[in-house]
């Protein structure tokens, strides 16, 4: 249902008009006299009925479109959007995918944050295309855009992508930024150094087992950086480990004698249920590590040993990014937790 503002146009102030009509439609929100999805009046209906210039409330409502307080529907007009955020910092958070490990980082994110933020996170799925509808013709709606680029494009395509964001918002995540120009913050994972290192804590308790197997998913929606493949075998030469690498987990390559690296959480299960099946004990006859942490890892099994990024500190960095404007080039802390599966 559309309603009328109360505005009230003050011709000897101060305050820029368009400024005034800005002000004038917040306090009506405050006020609840327009709630979410009432319409506006028309650009001309608030013109002619306020003796105000068309450019002067078109400049107006662009202003709260531009805050995400109001939206335009082509053909139909204009629409409160939101009254939540009125007064606060808005942040769109974008990863490539729903996961345990994107699930954490959310939620130890959102409560580290004030009440004076608001946080919108969408998914783009690996879709270059998608991430820019997103910010597509809504910047100016958005304090901060903090993004995990993995995408399935080229380095040139997702850096032109990046590079239409104003590098006052740009908040990359987990990827190390060289490649990109124009970045506030980058908070990221060196994936081959990191998962070298935290294997190299945990080396001491590998000697019983006689192959390391990595298994790296190969899908095409996984994403999974080469890099920690690369680590990987890096350390099993330098520290003289015999190895594999798959893809999958295969029944009948779990045995006795076998330590497997297991970077996806469905390949955890898997290999738990065909250690159960076959009888084999875990931490003593079968090894596993499972990558990044989550709270399931910590009592499953009587405790997975993983090799994870600090979670706590990732978002205590990203929080602060946002509550400070900070801006930073963070190569976040990695590290082995021991427990009981090797």
């Amino acid at each position: 249902m559309e309603m009328s503002s109360t505005l009230e146009i003050n011709n000897f102030s101060k305050v820029p008009k368009y400024k005034q009509v800005v002000d004038n439609i917040l306090a009506d929100i405050h006020l609840g006299k327009f709630k979410k999805g009432q319409k506006l009046p028309s650009i001309n209906e608030t013109s002619f009925e306020y003796l105000l210039s068309r450019d002067t409330v078109e400049k107006a409502y662009n202003e709260l479109r531009n805050k995400g307080i109001i939206v335009s529907v082509r053909g139909k007009g204009y629409y409160i959007n939101d009254t939540h955020s009125i007064g606060k910092k808005r942040v769109l958070l974008v990863f490539n995918k729903v996961s345990d490990y994107k699930k954490l980082i959310y939620t130890n994110f959102i409560n580290k944050l004030n009440d004076k933020v608001v946080v919108d996170l969408k998914i783009h799925n690996g879709d270059l295309g998608l991430f820019k509808e997103f910010i597509e013709g809504d910047l100016g709606s958005f304090h901060h855009i903090i993004v995990l680029p993995q995408f399935n494009a080229s380095d040139k395509e997702i850096a032109a992508v990046l590079g239409s964001i104003p590098k006052e918002k740009l908040v990359i995540l987990d990827y190390e930024p060289a490649k990109f120009q124009s970045f506030n913050a980058s908070i990221y994972q060196d994936f081959e150094k990191d998962i070298y290192n935290a294997l190299k804590q945990g080396m001491a308790d590998f000697d019983k087992y006689e192959e390391i197997e990595l298994v790296f998913p190969n899908c095409s929606d996984s994403c999974y950086p080469k890099q920690i493949k690369d680590g990987f075998i890096n350390f099993c030469f330098h520290h003289k480990f015999a190895f594999s690498i798959t893809d999958k987990v295969e029944e009948r390559k779990v045995k006795k004698g076998k330590l497997l690296l297991l970077i996806g959480e469905k390949d955890l299960i898997d290999v738990i249920k065909i250690c159960n099946k076959k009888k084999l004990k875990i931490g003593k006859e079968v090894g596993i590590i499972s990558y990044n942490e989550n709270p399931i890892k910590e009592i499953l099994c009587n405790g997975i040993n993983v090799v994870t990024t600090d979670f706590d500190m990732l978002t205590d960095h990203m929080a602060n990014v946002v509550l400070n404007n900070k801006s930073c080039r963070i190569a976040n802390s990695f590290h082995y937790i021991k427990r009981n599966s090797v």
